[in-house]
């Protein structure tokens, strides 16, 4: 059918030819500008939708309010190790990071002037009690006083109390551990001579752990009536016992509180000088799930929501951020319904009605 209207086409005259393709092209014209006119209606309405705003329906949960800071781990009994008397370092019995058991030795210091001591002290101590009981009989065959026998008495007396600090010098030659743990250093060498009360080395207890922490001031009440405290161990959730002390008083420098948990050492896991995250539960509030394009900033800087109220006017609600999930954030500080503008709310301002 096209082919016979070419055909009619080319057996009209040159000026009809031309009127033609004249009308042709002005169609063409008017609907390239039809087209035009429909392109530009739907960018101007893409751009009204984006003016568009969402309002969700919010209700809030109960929902717990988690501090977290970062910890350190303190052996809880750690004391300088010294020695009580005075000696020369025949051997060094333990390397440095041994566990021991409680009186298993560390160190031990040469002996021969304790033994030598610790002999003529008992001697010593023969010798008084001859003379006690030679003083007894001459007072019953009437030969003694009163006063020869005390003499006598106190005499042996206090030959047996140094009997007792021989003995106990020529016990401390060997330095021990004071109770179940670590030698954490050990600070001299075989060959050296130690005055008595020398620190040798520092020795810690593995088996109870104090985690020390700073508290900011704005967070300081908030710790003070906490009701939970728990770290994260190898990626699982471990409690550990309420803060056992807060400091009343701010850090000049650094302008915290220090706090401390005092906590058994869960499978010898724990380490002095660890760092921790420390997670601490203030309490529970009524708190809203959102979504972080739905926070919005003030010109003072402070994070919030926009809602509508029951004359929808939109206001500008500060909210505090309490916990974060993979969808969203947890606030509070809103009523426990409100309607909470989800899209859009940035071309909206506060005190705008809708």
């Amino acid at each position: 059918m096209l082919d016979k209207h070419l055909v009619k086409f080319k057996n009209f005259s040159t000026s009809l030819k031309v009127v033609i393709i004249f009308c042709i092209l002005i169609v063409l014209w008017m609907l390239s500008g039809l087209i035009s006119h429909n392109q530009n209606s739907y960018e101007i309405h893409k751009d009204n939708t984006a003016l568009n705003y969402e309002i969700v329906n919010s209700k809030s949960i109960e929902k717990a309010k988690i501090l977290n800071f970062t910890g350190i781990m303190e052996s809880k009994n750690q004391i300088d190790l010294t020695n009580e008397v005075s000696g020369k370092v025949i051997s060094i019995l333990v390397n440095d990071g041994t566990k021991l058991d409680k009186d298993q030795p560390i160190i031990a210091l040469e002996k021969k002037d304790y033994i030598d001591k610790l002999n003529s002290v008992k001697e010593n101590l023969a010798s008084k009690k001859v003379l006690y009981e030679s003083a007894l009989k001459l007072s019953k065959r009437g030969l003694g006083s009163e006063s020869n026998i005390a003499e006598a008495k106190s005499q042996l007396f206090q030959a047996q109390a140094q009997l007792k600090l021989a003995t106990l010098d020529l016990d401390n030659t060997i330095i021990k551990a004071p109770y179940d743990g670590v030698i954490n250093q050990i600070n001299i060498k075989k060959g050296s001579y130690l005055p008595a009360y020398s620190k040798i080395g520092e020795f810690i207890s593995d088996k109870v752990i104090k985690i020390k922490f700073d508290v900011p001031y704005n967070q300081y009440n908030q710790i003070k009536n906490s009701i939970e405290s728990f770290i994260i161990l190898n990626g699982k959730k471990v409690e550990v016992p309420q803060i056992a002390s807060l400091s009343e008083i701010a850090d000049d420098s650094t302008k915290t509180y220090s706090a401390e948990i005092i906590t058994k050492n869960i499978d010898d896991a724990f380490k002095s000088g660890q760092l921790i995250k420390v997670f601490i539960n203030v309490g529970y509030f009524n708190a809203h799930k959102i979504s972080q394009s739905t926070l919005s900033i003030d010109s003072d800087g402070i994070t919030g929501v926009k809602v509508i109220n029951n004359q929808n006017i939109v206001k500008f609600l500060p909210v505090e951020i309490i916990g974060e999930d993979s969808d969203g954030f947890w606030v509070i500080n809103l009523p426990q319904q409100v309607k909470i503008i989800t899209l859009g709310h940035s071309y909206l301002k506060s005190g705008e009605k809708l």
